[in-house]
């Protein structure tokens, strides 16, 4: 369904007239719906809970994945958005598309799909469902932490 919101500032947004900001699908009462109806799901099912804990624990592993593994020099992000960005030297933190690409590649061998980001092409982007559980993310995160393994052996 297209659906859109835009949030700001009265301060910005307070010079403008009725009607000056308008959307060809603003007020769709079929998109507006069915986004009030992903917003009860939200709730009921308590995603951003969900998204708090299963995060933390994605974090903390990923962070042990740092310290075993030279070429993972950074690890950053909040709630089930990351970002693991690979290093040539960690000393340096110089960029290693080269190591990323590999690690989608044998990733993607063994299951996981992953997708690359960063103005180097060397950081993974880990941004899973709202509605993963610390089981499926310990699988992705168990096949990272091989597919490291098999890169630096």
């Amino acid at each position: 369904m297209p659906a859109s919101a835009l949030v700001g500032e009265s301060r910005i947004f307070g010079c403008m007239g009725v009607g000056e900001m308008s959307s060809t699908l603003g007020g769709n009462p079929l998109s507006s719906a069915a986004g009030l109806a992903v917003l009860d799901v939200m709730e009921k099912e308590r995603l951003a809970d969900n998204a708090l804990k299963v995060g933390a624990h994605m974090m903390g592993r990923f962070k042990d994945l740092q310290k075993r593994h030279a070429c993972l020099g950074d690890v950053r992000g909040r709630g089930l958005v990351m970002g693991l960005e690979f290093v040539a030297d960690r000393q340096t933190r110089t960029p290693s598309p080269e190591i990323t690409l590999k690690v989608m590649q044998k990733g993607g061998e063994n299951g996981l799909l992953l997708g690359r980001v960063g103005l180097y092409g060397n950081v993974v982007r880990i941004a899973p469902p709202l509605v993963i559980t610390q089981a499926e993310a310990d699988l992705g995160i168990d096949i990272i932490d091989r597919v490291l393994s098999e890169i630096h052996r």
